[in-house]
């Protein structure tokens, strides 16, 4: 399982631009376009290099109505897949990311409640 106290910050090489309440990440080399949804963007929003994955599960519990459980499980699910782009690194860089990601491979993918949290503009659309 994925330690919830990795320190998770942008990659240096991802830009951010709000739209609304959604978010635009690109990459420097502008290969990739990633359209966070609200709770994404909010989520992307926290992890500044100084807040734990634990810390983030425990604002978000706070602030929204739901179980911690699920929340810790959607927010490791969203970092994982953030890691496995490489639009996050975490204090030890991108092995660190590496490590999330792999780890989270073990998560069940079935807890999708709709429209995925992230769309990957280089992946065809989600029916």
């Amino acid at each position: 399982m994925i330690d919830i106290s990795w320190v998770p910050s942008p990659s240096p090489s991802v830009q951010r631009v709000d739209i609304g309440l959604e978010a635009v990440l690109v990459r420097d080399d502008r290969a990739n376009c990633h359209v966070l949804d609200p709770v994404a963007a909010h989520v992307w929003r926290c992890l500044d290099g100084t807040t734990s994955i634990e810390r983030v599960v425990t604002d978000l519990a706070a602030t929204f109505d739901g179980s911690a459980d699920r929340i810790r499980h959607d927010v490791i699910r969203l970092v994982s897949e953030l890691a496995e782009k490489g639009l996050v690194i975490g204090p030890g860089g991108a092995d660190s990311a590496s490590v999330v990601a792999s780890a989270a491979q073990d998560l069940p993918r079935s807890t999708n409640r709709g429209t995925a949290p992230v769309r990957f503009l280089d992946e065809p659309p989600h029916p």
